[in-house]
């Protein structure tokens, strides 16, 4: 389930041909809880029909990692350049934090870096569609994501406690990265 959010944004037409954006998102991550399924050992005493034999199943215990949420600000950017009747560039910005309130080194590997998102778009608008009378719009898209990296040094101890035994992820690993996008629409505008 995604948290409540609260938005505010505006637009600021500097020149006919350049118009500015921007918006700031505060989202209540601190009271989300994720989704979790425990798996416990079967009961096999109180069972009827062909299906029970014994118990011969074991299953490992495990535990449900607590993780920290924290509310986030995340502001957002754009511009836009008219550079004719049919031409429109379009540039934009965000920056958002990670919703955890520390890296995962103990149980478990929830990831959640903080990223820098930068998008780029070409808007084309058009009369006619197909030789039709038809005013539409195509516009391509490329963003991309900078994953910034973080250090995850598991601490000792399995996620049950066995000290002899070493934590998934152990003893730890760098996560970050970078993500690539882009598209193409096309809108028929009545």
């Amino acid at each position: 389930m995604t948290p409540w959010h609260l938005n505010s944004g505006g637009a600021y037409k500097f020149f006919s041909w350049w118009k500015a954006y921007a918006q700031v998102d505060y989202q209540f991550w601190s009271a989300f809880q994720a989704p979790a399924l425990v798996i416990q050992q079967p009961q096999t005493t109180n069972c009827s029909g062909s299906g029970c034999t014994g118990g011969s199943l074991n299953i490992s215990p495990g535990s449900f990692p607590a993780y920290q949420y924290v509310d986030v600000v995340v502001p957002r950017f754009g511009e836009e350049f008219y550079l004719n009747e049919i031409t429109t560039i379009r540039l934009g910005y965000a920056y958002r934090p990670s919703i955890l309130g520390s890296v995962s080194n103990g149980n478990g590997n929830y990831l959640d870096p903080p990223k820098h998102m930068a998008s780029l778009g070409l808007g084309l608008n058009y009369k006619h569609f197909l030789g039709f009378e038809a005013t539409n719009q195509i516009d391509f898209h490329l963003a991309y994501q900078y994953l910034i990296q973080q250090t995850i040094s598991k601490t000792a101890g399995n996620e049950v406690g066995n000290a002899a035994d070493p934590k998934i992820g152990s003893p730890g690993y760098v996560a970050g990265g970078s993500v690539y996008g882009g598209g193409v629409s096309l809108s028929l505008l009545f």
